[in-house]
């Protein structure tokens, strides 16, 4: 999966559509994700799953929701970078147990609004 992912503005609510291929995905499976700056970080920044916390799924469209408290805590990009690089997979958790690796990652910008949330 490629495509252009809606920049993460620290502080605030996000969200991204995604479309999975015919088989990637049926009805009655759940879906998690960890988020991380880096594939070898050893501790997640946060976690959503399809459980309520974060990814809805409506057959092959997936959404993924990050609350403004999830992504405060991703920290502002390096001084004099517009932003920073957020990565992010899918575990598909089939009904009957187990897991298995949808096969692709997604590589999602962050960066610091200008106008800041309100606190």
């Amino acid at each position: 999966m490629s495509g252009v992912f809606n920049t993460i503005q620290i502080g605030f609510a996000w969200e991204q559509e995604l479309t999975l291929a015919e088989g990637m995905i049926a009805a009655g499976d759940g879906l998690r994700a960890d988020f991380r700056y880096a594939v070898d970080d050893d501790d997640p920044l946060f976690a959503i799953a399809s459980a309520g916390n974060g990814i809805v799924i409506e057959g092959l469209s997936v959404t993924l929701s990050l609350t403004p408290q999830r992504t405060a805590a991703i920290a502002p990009p390096e001084a004099g970078k517009e932003w920073r690089t957020v990565l992010c997979d899918l575990v598909r958790l089939p009904e009957g147990g187990g897991e298995e690796h949808l096969g692709f990652r997604l590589h999602i910008p962050a960066a610091l609004p200008v106008t800041r949330a309100s606190a």
